[in-house]
């Protein structure tokens, strides 16, 4: 019964790779930068294991550390990669994420820096940026809560939530562990983060937080093939 559903999966992972409309992604890039005060590392296990893609890790960086981080990783070369996810965890505003030094980088500074013209051999492939940010109480000065990014080029998805309590083992990361665990071989990406939105709306019942918020400009239909076919 496995090898019929391997070979079955195997001939729907061809189709998707035929079809035009379609982005299959086969390798992936993942940034991770934890800021929050415990680290849950099951935040990014599925890539890894599921996916196979190449994790790297930072923890409790200041804003200066994280644009030192974000800048050397955006003049890499990925022309060996499908497709780089950032995931973030820490405190902040909706628009911005504090440092440990509790200054803050907004989401446009961030994406901005994996723009065709700064990162050309990310140009065509997905740019996913995974944010779960835990206001501390008082606002940073110039963040407003109330804005959201603006993404002018293609192929961006942002996906962010700003809880007003402690960030949860069980809250943004684990319903995109368990979405894309349970639906990447059925469903493409942006349908898997409105899945991702609706857990995570459900995992904060009765708690102070923001709605997910997803903004993409995703030009095709992104799909994602685990390494086990």
């Amino acid at each position: 019964m496995t090898k019929i559903y391997l070979i079955a999966e195997q001939i729907l992972y061809e189709e998707l790779d035929k079809d035009d409309a379609n982005h299959l992604v086969t390798s992936g890039y993942v940034l991770t930068i934890y800021n929050a005060t415990h680290r849950y590392f099951v935040s990014t296990l599925t890539f890894a294991w599921k996916f196979g893609f190449n994790i790297h890790q930072h923890y409790w960086l200041s804003k200066s550390e994280m644009l030192t981080v974000l800048k050397e990783t955006a003049e890499q070369d990925f022309s060996s990669y499908a497709c780089f996810l950032l995931v973030i965890r820490g405190y902040g505003s909706k628009d911005g994420i504090y440092g440990i030094d509790d200054e803050v980088i907004s989401l446009d500074a961030i994406t901005s820096l994996f723009s065709q013209n700064k990162c050309p051999s990310l140009k065509g492939k997905p740019k996913v940026f995974l944010i779960e940010t835990v206001h501390k109480g008082d606002k940073v000065s110039g963040s407003d809560p109330s804005s959201s990014p603006t993404v002018s080029e293609a192929d961006f998805l942002i996906n962010y939530v700003t809880p007003e309590e402690r960030v949860s083992p069980f809250g943004f990361m684990s319903a995109v562990n368990h979405v894309f665990e349970v639906y990447s071989a059925k469903e493409d990406l942006v349908n898997m983060m409105m899945r991702v939105n609706k857990l995570t709306t459900k995992s904060y019942s009765g708690s102070k937080v923001q709605s997910p918020t997803l903004i993409s400009t995703l030009t095709k239909k992104v799909f994602f093939k685990p390494r086990r076919v």
